[in-house]
């Protein structure tokens, strides 16, 4: 029996490694394009027919100088990663509904401008974010239109003739820091369990060379914040974030007369961790504005006002520190003359009239507003006259909230606006002027200009 046992042992075939006969059941991974350098690829538009028919849209970038970008909604969720010195020369636009952009350059002539960033016709929002980009030059540098959700971390935008970041009404763009890595860490998707068994798997690990946009802090989770990188949202634990030095944005002019660093009109933005410096106005914002908020800047060497809040804005300004402006720090006002005055009082009749159901009254008004050619929308509170002035109702009065800001240059209240002031510090000589008829409170004024005090992760 056990001759027999070997001469068994001896007849079994040993098994060879797994080929399958059917090739088309293993589908070829996310694929890298490479444009530039030792690779046939030589324009994003060549790349682009390529990247059509991928589901992951990578395209890698080497050294160079390029044309322009002009990207369409058939390139959603495309991601273009520099490596080192790729400049993009030209005016460019991108409708891409979402779009990742990391390490580029973008360029143009003085009569042009850089970047405009919009929405095509029936497709959602564009949603575009910039990692560590540089924009140069232009006109406008950046213009951001209707709809559009840019998001600018650690970007830089300088050398622009007139306005870095132009935002047109409903615009919704973000200008912040991002944070570098500490160590080489893993990233989770959800926050995992201390007593986790087995370790749940990370969705990547992210290098030191990373830079994460802090997107929010969960209270159930104290000890991982929530953060973008390279497009990817996930979780990581806080202590692996250099938070002390961030890397902030930066806006810089020419100094030239009439030039804005952010200006605008009726839209919502988020200007955060962000230097400004070397425009005539750092920052101006018109319009209901109502989810804007500036926070945590420092505004310099502007030749007219640091920042300055204009017809009916609903703003937060807090932690911001604004020096050297040659006539005010911070001006705000209503923006107002007799002649918008008058659209705007018979808009607000109208809607009251209509509130009442008192519709001959409606009748009167409109009667009225049609003699004087002035035309006016519901939705949007807004009246337009037939020389193209316009303006809003509902929001006349300018009521901003200032919150512990450092004022160094003088600061301006003017008549028709009810802002309120929350622990400002004005640093003499400079004063506050106010044309309002009633004393205003929250602000001192102090001999030397005080350091803004290191927040703790959770305090911030």
């Amino acid at each position: 029996m056990g001759e027999e046992s070997d001469v068994e042992e001896d007849d079994v075939e040993e098994e060879g490694p797994f080929e399958p006969t059917d090739t088309a059941s293993m589908p070829d991974g996310a694929r890298t394009f490479v444009l530039g350098g030792w690779s046939k690829l030589d324009t994003v538009a060549a790349a682009a027919e390529l990247l059509k028919t991928e589901e992951t849209k990578t395209l890698l970038v080497q050294g160079g100088e390029y044309e322009s970008l002009n990207l369409n909604s058939e390139l959603s969720g495309l991601r273009i990663l520099g490596t080192s010195s790729v400049v993009f020369k030209g005016s460019s636009s991108i409708t891409t509904p979402t779009l990742f952009l990391k390490n580029i350059t973008l360029t143009a002539e003085d009569d042009k401008k850089v970047l405009q960033i919009s929405c095509e016709e029936g497709k959602p929002s564009c949603k575009v974010e910039l990692t560590s980009c540089n924009i140069t030059g232009g006109r406008n540098s950046v213009e951001i239109h209707t709809h559009s959700c840019p998001k600018f971390i650690a970007c830089s935008i300088k050398g622009s003739v007139k306005t870095a970041i132009y935002c047109y009404p409903r615009g919704r763009p973000v200008l912040c820091a991002g944070y570098s890595l500490v160590s080489s860490s893993p990233m989770f998707s959800t926050p995992p369990a201390d007593d986790a068994d087995p370790p749940p798997t990370p969705l990547t690990t992210l290098s030191e060379k990373a830079i994460a946009y802090v997107t929010e802090r969960d209270p159930d989770h104290p000890k991982f914040w929530k953060i973008a990188v390279d497009g990817t949202e996930g979780y990581i634990e806080k202590a692996a974030l250099n938070y002390t030095e961030p890397m902030r944005c930066t806006l810089s002019g020419r100094g030239n007369e009439g030039s804005v660093g952010v200006f605008l009109d009726d839209g919502d933005c988020q200007l955060r961790e962000t230097d400004i410096s070397d425009f005539q106005t750092g920052c101006y914002i018109s319009g209901r504005c109502k989810n804007t908020n500036i926070e945590n800047n420092n505004i310099s060497n502007c030749l007219g006002v640091g920042v300055h809040l204009s017809t009916g804005c609903r703003v937060g300004v807090r932690g911001c520190r604004v020096r050297t402006c040659d006539h005010y720090g911070l001006l705000v006002s209503s923006g107002k003359s007799g002649d918008c005055q008058e659209p705007s009082k018979l808009c607000k009749q109208r809607m009251d009239a209509l509130a009442n159901d008192d519709f001959d009254l409606v009748k009167t008004i409109e009667e009225t507003l049609k003699s004087k050619q002035i035309t006016f929308n519901d939705t949007n509170l807004t009246w337009t006259k037939s020389d193209g002035s316009s303006g809003c109702w509902g929001h006349d009065e300018t009521h901003s909230i200032l919150r512990q800001n450092i004022f160094l240059s003088d600061v301006r209240i003017g008549k028709d606006t009810l802002p309120s002031l929350f622990e400002n510090t004005i640093v003499a000589p400079s004063k506050l002027i106010s044309d309002i008829p009633f004393k205003v409170n929250g602000y001192s004024i102090v001999d030397k200009e005080p350091k803004i005090p290191t927040l703790t992760r959770d305090e911030e």
